[in-house]
């Protein structure tokens, strides 16, 4: 998924998802995006931390973004390759997901999301979404950013680095 930003009015980054998207919505901010995918599952992406490094498996991203937008990547060799690659790193940056639903416990999504609602957002900072699928669950979630950085046990659906989660509010 490319992100388009309307104040710098370019490309800011590409969204990382395994699986194809259905639906996207904002936390009424422009920090956090939740998409929906045909799988059933959320994703948060926090826009503004990027906790991105470059790594090996974040080269073979940029390596297969760099495929689609450079003419003649694959032909590439050595130092012109890793040129190449730079300024795809300049140009785009990768953004993997903050939060996923993915093997949570009573997750109520096993169909296809149809439907992301921004609902509210509160003075505490917390906000609420509402999801429908298409078997016609309705479930809403609060986005809650954690006052630090460090993933427990209990939390292994936020990634490492994650600032934000997303609780199930029955």
């Amino acid at each position: 998924v490319l992100v388009y930003s309307l104040t710098a009015k370019k490309f800011s980054s590409i969204l990382k998802c395994e699986q194809p998207i259905t639906q996207m919505c904002t936390n009424g901010s422009t920090d956090i995006l939740i998409v929906g995918t045909q799988m059933g599952s959320l994703y948060l992406y926090d826009l503004i931390n990027n906790n991105t490094n470059p790594n090996a498996s974040m080269m073979y991203n940029y390596a297969a973004v760099a495929e689609q937008d450079i003419a003649g990547f694959k032909d590439l060799e050595g130092s012109k390759r890793e040129e190449a690659m730079r300024k795809m790193m300049i140009k785009y940056s990768i953004t993997n997901v903050t939060f996923m639903s993915d093997g949570l416990i009573d997750y109520p999504h096993y169909a296809c999301i149809k439907k992301l609602v921004f609902i509210s957002r509160s003075a505490s900072g917390i906000s609420q979404i509402g999801c429908l699928d298409e078997l016609g669950i309705i479930s809403i979630w609060n986005i809650v950013e954690m006052s630090n950085n460090m993933v427990t046990d209990y939390e292994l659906n936020v990634c490492l680095g994650g600032k934000f989660k997303m609780a199930l509010n029955y």
